[in-house]
């Protein structure tokens, strides 16, 4: 063979393994498997009109028990300078950094050590050793996280952190460590023996691999140690996005509670309410400023507008709004509770409790009294006296609120890929509409503290579970998560109340 036919089969060798090694002056955006494993071969032969075309290829990635693993990619090389390049596979040595300077739109997904090309008769075969593909887990289960992307881990550089990884080759199979079986894979790959192929020339960003025992333990397993990585990234991000929301929500539910039970519930008039008529006409005036912006195209004047009418209105909120309209309604209240106990006639000899209809009433806790029918309930539960009514059914309510959200979130975080989320989201967003009247109810029917603590657990809790799966569903890096959530709890926070107003209105009528 002549020195020109050595030159061209070395330039081949050398273009592939730099683009192999992942040497680039700048790291770009797109990750691939096995990178430069095919264009280093057609691009070189390109340039240098040699006789080599690539045919069919497959990576194979074999994992070990302890998280590291081996790579094989076979390309199957036709045409004439096949034999050629064959025989001079010598002239490797020295040539992982010689192409520095040629620029690459695409860099290895992985961090790559002992690479090397060797032929197996017409076949390439690209070996490397992958150092950190994967990590012993729970239950000595092997995970990997190399393909997921919406925890937001992936390099600095990325234009697209949420893209897909690609694949150089036709198909790419992940092999599980010895006595091992995939219990947790994509919902459009194949399993073969043991391996999980990916035969779309890209892994999907959402793809968890768990490796571990076979059969239905295993499968829990695996997904229990998914919900474990999901905590890990979201959980904290989860907290902080939830945080201002649980205040105004929370607050807001307090606020209606203590400012309306009791006596304000029962001698309540929406005239008289003059917190209830300034949101009412605060929210108005933002409807026909929204509505006026939607006409015109969204200019800047009706949002100017609507943000000075949103001051303006929260001014007169904080000054002027509450509950009842003025003092003398309290001296009012006072006649009527005076007038109703002369009503109820003189006190039971020798029990010191009043008499109602006959029936001897003790005094009331927070609205709720303790009759001799059983028409209340008395604060005592497994032999101790609690400081609220109806223990059983309050503890209960709240313990059931808790385990639903915490199953939610469970739920959602099991689901690396998104879609339980996506439902998880939508039900905790309308938690508070729907919790709102139930508190209503039970200001307004003052014995159902049981009602009042499940309402106020429950809205509390609802933007935890929004949070945390709006960002398990759009990803680390994503905004829409925090001012979705901020958002929402700003229209809760506006609309809710009126919600709990009509549903006391209703009731008292």
């Amino acid at each position: 063979m002549d020195k020109r036919r050595r030159r061209q089969c070395a330039g081949i060798l050398v273009v592939m393994l730099a683009a192999l090694a992942g040497c680039s002056g700048t790291t770009p955006p797109t990750g691939v498997v096995c990178e430069g494993c095919v264009a280093g071969i057609e691009q070189t032969a390109a340039d240098q009109n040699y006789s080599v075309s690539v045919g069919e290829s497959v990576t194979n990635i074999y994992v070990y028990s302890n998280g590291s693993a081996a790579a094989e990619a076979r390309i199957e090389l036709t045409g004439d300078g096949v034999d050629e390049l064959r025989a001079n596979g010598s002239f490797v040595d020295g040539i992982v950094t010689a192409g520095d300077e040629q620029p690459r739109e695409t860099r290895s997904a992985f961090d790559r050590s002992d690479l090397d090309v060797q032929f197996d008769g017409s076949t390439a075969v690209v070996t490397y050793r992958i150092p950190e593909f994967g990590e012993r887990r729970l239950g000595g289960t092997v995970f990997s996280d190399r393909f997921f992307r919406g925890d937001g881990e992936g390099p600095s550089t990325d234009a697209y952190f949420d893209e897909d990884v690609e694949i150089a080759t036709d198909r790419l199979a992940v092999h599980s460590p010895e006595r091992m079986r995939p219990v947790v894979t994509p919902p459009d790959t194949e399993r073969n023996d043991g391996a999980v192929v990916f035969d779309d020339r890209t892994v999907p960003d959402r793809t968890y691999l768990v490796f571990g025992p076979a059969g239905p333990d295993g499968k829990l397993l695996g997904r229990i140690v998914v919900a474990l990585d999901v905590f890990n990234w979201a959980g904290s991000a989860a907290a902080t996005i939830a945080a201002l929301p649980t205040v105004l929500l929370g607050g807001l539910s307090v606020t209606l509670w203590r400012g309306y039970v009791g006596s304000a519930a029962e001698n309540w008039r929406p005239s008289r309410d003059r917190t209830l008529w300034t949101l009412s006409g605060f929210l108005g005036v933002v409807a026909v400023w929204v509505t006026v912006g939607i006409f015109f195209g969204g200019t800047v004047i009706p949002a100017t507008a609507a943000a000075g009418t949103l001051a303006a209105f929260a001014g007169l909120w904080l000054s002027v709004g509450r509950p009842m309209d003025s003092a003398d309604e309290t001296d009012r209240l006072d006649e009527r509770t005076d007038d109703a106990s002369r009503d109820r006639g003189p006190k039971t000899e020798g029990t010191g409790a009043a008499e109602q209809n006959g029936v001897p009433v003790t005094a009331r806790v927070d609205g709720v009294g303790s009759s001799q029918n059983g028409d209340f309930a008395d604060p005592v539960w497994m032999g101790r006296r609690w400081p609220f009514p109806r223990p059983r059914r309050t503890v209960g309510g709240i313990l059931t609120t808790l385990g639903v959200a915490a199953a939610t979130i469970g739920l959602v975080a099991a689901d690396w890929t998104g879609r339980t989320a996506l439902w998880a989201s939508g039900a905790a967003a309308l938690l508070p509409f729907l919790a709102m009247p139930v508190l209503g109810y039970g200001v307004a029917v003052s014995e159902r503290f049981e009602f009042r603590a499940t309402a106020l657990t429950a809205t509390a809790l609802s933007p935890a579970v929004l949070g945390f799966s709006w960002l398990v569903h759009a990803g680390a890096r994503s905004v829409v998560p925090s001012v979705g959530t901020f958002a929402w709890a700003v229209v809760a926070t506006l609309v809710c109340p009126l919600l709990f107003y009509v549903t006391l209105w209703v009731t008292k009528r």
